[in-house]
């Protein structure tokens, strides 16, 4: 019931190009500043060990991001059918009453995503992948809590065939990289430090659909 809300401003500017030139763009920045940031912490009260919300100081971040997409053809003038897209974002967060350097909103402060898309001529066929990265950094939940994260490289592919406008097979391939993925966390007091490390085994995901509309 102590518990005070929490409460955000922010600034954004933004820059959009959506020509006749066939070249989207688009440029963003936020500012973000929280104040009575809520988060978990694990406190001794009477021997006994309780996690809890509480509010943790004052959070500022901020974020830059650039996104475009555009067909290959307006660059090289006899490429393939393809269509080009990619968007990274960096952002930078501290948390006012947590020590440097890991006193982060988010483990995540890089994310890359790129996508290419193909479309036959002569065949109703299409083709296209996506390749997403993100990056892992250790992260304080609280004084005595600190989260572990790796980073993260996923690339999924995808065919699809159209018989007619009702009628499509797609097969598509998640995690076509099979990358293991592992997280953790560290709990830490004056007498004691408890580790904990997860590592989920890594798996492609195969589907094949396929789809008819009446």
């Amino acid at each position: 019931p102590r518990l005070r809300p929490e409460l955000a401003w922010s600034l954004e500017a933004a820059y959009e190009h959506n020509g006749a030139d066939k070249w989207n763009y688009n440029v963003r920045s936020v500012f973000r500043k929280i104040e009575d940031l809520h988060r978990q912490d694990i406190i001794n009260i009477d021997g006994d060990w309780w996690k809890q919300y509480v509010n943790a100081g004052h959070a500022i971040s901020k974020t830059i991001s650039i996104d475009t997409q555009f067909p290959l053809k307006r660059l090289i003038e006899n490429a393939p059918e393809l269509n080009v897209s990619f968007a990274v974002s960096k952002n930078w967060t501290s948390v006012s009453n947590l020590p440097h350097p890991d006193n982060r909103l988010s483990p995540i402060t890089l994310t890359v995503n790129s996508s290419i898309d193909y479309t036959a001529k002569d065949l109703p066929v299409s083709l296209g992948a996506s390749l997403r990265y993100r990056d892992g950094n250790p992260f304080m939940v609280s004084s005595s809590q600190r989260q572990l994260h790796q980073a993260q490289t996923n690339l999924d592919v995808y065919g699809l065939w159209k018989f007619d406008k009702k009628t499509q097979l797609r097969l598509s391939i998640d995690n076509a990289l099979k990358r293991a993925y592992a997280n953790g966390f560290e709990f830490y007091q004056s007498k004691f430090i408890t580790s904990k490390i997860e590592t989920k085994a890594p798996y492609r995901l195969i589907r094949l659909n396929f789809e008819h509309n009446f």
